[in-house]
Formats: structure tokens, sequence, C-alpha cells
């Protein structure tokens, strides 16, 4: 059975290379695969280019929207079609790759690359039957992004106060989060309150695993946010994931037109370009609106809300 590599694994070893073609794989070609660019895709690109610099091997990027990553994954391994090499992919499908992916090699876990990696990732996400499986190259977190010159406006911070009763800042909760996406939706003006991704077979579940860890992730039963622990119960009808969705779903009130549609690629320009007043995303929002966008200087990022005391009563079972 072909066994297949992340694709960070392999850069792991093309950094350890120390001269030209050593090792040497010319007329080797590796064909990688992973989600089309720019994001994660242009990571994978940078590393195949030191790779073949120093091997002197050729790697042939396969790209594909996100939403086909899976299905074609594991059809190549099941059916051991030969279509991929290296692969990149989420660790939540890790249990089904798992019996078709090799063993991180043990020279590979040790030294300073290896401990630089966060334990959650290194001893979790990476690791399944006891074995590690892959490498993480993309470790980051949902961010809420908001922007500057709108919530710090003495005009909108006092007409906000005045409708709302409290001050205007980054929202600690998700009654806040609503309250101030209702403030500025202002789409005759050409602004929107947020920007969310909603996609179906894009990266919808992730924004809704955002707003449900906030009712549902109980502090006092860590790792119970999906199933009941004593009987492993689906969790996904309970009074928290339910607010969650109804949260969610609220949203779509205050995103610009179309956002059944967008992914969270479509959400960092709306940010970047001005036309909302935040939005939810990992840290490329940040980035591009710093770098790239209308709205540079006006970059402000905070932690996701969470629920309030009127809410909280979703932790307890």
């Amino acid at each position: 059975m072909k066994k297949y590599l992340l694709a960070t694994a392999l850069l792991s070893v093309a950094g350890s290379a120390m001269a030209a073609c050593s090792p040497d794989y010319t007329g080797v070609t590796l064909n990688v695969s992973t989600q089309n660019g720019p994001f994660i895709a242009s990571a994978l690109q940078m590393g195949a280019k030191v790779w073949e610099e120093k091997t002197c091997g050729k790697v042939n990027m396969v790209e594909f929207p996100f939403g086909d990553l899976y299905p074609k994954f594991l059809t190549g391994m099941t059916q051991q079609t030969g279509d991929f090499d290296v692969i990149g992919f989420i660790p939540a499908w890790l249990p089904d790759f798992a019996p078709y992916l090799s063993t991180m090699p043990a020279a590979m876990q040790t030294g300073p690359a290896w401990d630089d990696i966060h334990p959650v990732y290194r001893e979790r996400l990476m690791m399944w039957g006891g074995e590690i499986k892959s490498a993480t190259m993309d470790g980051d977190m949902h961010l809420l992004n908001y922007r500057a010159d709108l919530f710090e406006d003495p005009a909108n911070m006092e007409a906000f106060k005045a409708k709302y009763g409290y001050d205007l800042a980054a929202p600690l909760t998700w009654d806040q989060y609503y309250d101030i996406a209702e403030f500025f939706n202002q789409p005759d003006k050409g602004l929107n309150g947020t920007a969310e991704a909603y996609k179906l077979g894009g990266q919808q579940f992730w924004y809704f695993f955002s707003h449900a860890a906030s009712y549902a992730n109980n502090p006092n039963n860590p790792g119970s946010m999906f199933f009941d622990p004593e009987t492993m119960d689906a969790q996904i009808n309970n009074p928290g994931w339910l607010k969650a969705l109804e949260d969610y779903k609220k949203g779509l009130d205050f995103n610009p037109p179309g956002s059944l549609n967008n992914g969270s690629g479509d959400v960092r320009p709306l940010y970047a370009g001005g036309k909302v007043a935040m939005n939810i995303d990992w840290a490329d929002s940040g980035v591009l609106g710093a770098t790239e966008g209308s709205i540079k200087g006006n970059v402000r990022t905070a932690v996701l809300p969470g629920s309030s005391n009127s809410t909280s009563r979703f932790l307890r079972w």
C-alpha cells in the first residue's frame, strides 16, 4: 500500500538538507496537493522551491478548492491511485487518513524545530493511534478583526452609547457583537456590520464551531463539546449548540449580500477593503488589511466574543 506524507513533514526534511543535491533526488517528481492559493498553498510553494534547490528533485503542485480536498484525497488513498505523494489537510480528517499515511521518522521528532511546535498540535492534532502521522504547518485560531477608524470615531462612540447604553469597544459577548454589527450595518453607505464565512463545503463549520464554543464547551468537562464523555451521545442538539446556530444565522442580517457563498478567502478582502466594520477570520485578514487594504493603520484584533451571564446557563447540562 502506498503511504502518503503530510506536506510539512516533507518540508522539514527539505530544511535539513545541507548541500545541493543532498540527498540527491534528481529525476524524482513529487505530486503535492492542498487547498488552492494564495492561502495555505503559498507556504507549500515556497517550501517546494527550497526542496527542489537542495535535492535537485521536482515538485508538481496540485491545488483544489477546499470543498474538494477530502473526497479527492480519500479516494486517492483508498483506491491507491497514486495521484499524490504529499497532502496538506486539516487535523479533523486525520482519523480517516491515518491508515494510509507514513509515520514521521523518529529523527524528525527531536530538536529545536520539533520543540517549537505547540504541545496541542504536537501531542494531539498530529497524532493518531500513538503515532505521529502529520506535521502542523498552519497553527492559528479565529480572531475578531475590527476597524479603529470606526470604533474610535467620537461621533460613532457617542451615538452607540446613546442607543445601546454602553461604550463602543471590541465586543466581549456575542450579544455585544450583534449590537455593534447592527449599529454599523449601513448598506446604503457601502458598509456592512460584519463578515463571516457561510459557504457550504467551505470553512462554514469552523465559523459555526467558534460560535458554539462559547455556549457548549463546558470548562468543567474538557473535551466534551461534541460528545457527552459518559455516554458519547452527540451534543449537537443541546441548547448551547442551538443558541449558537441561532446566532450564526442572525449574523446574515449584517453581512454583505451573497454571504451564503462566501468562504474565508472572501471575508478577508471585505474587511481589508473597508466594506465591513468587523469580520471573523484567522490572522490573514489583519495581515491583508495592514499591508494591502484601504484600512492601513486601522487594523485591530481581539479574542472572539464569549457568552454573557444571561447565556452561560447553556454551559450546564
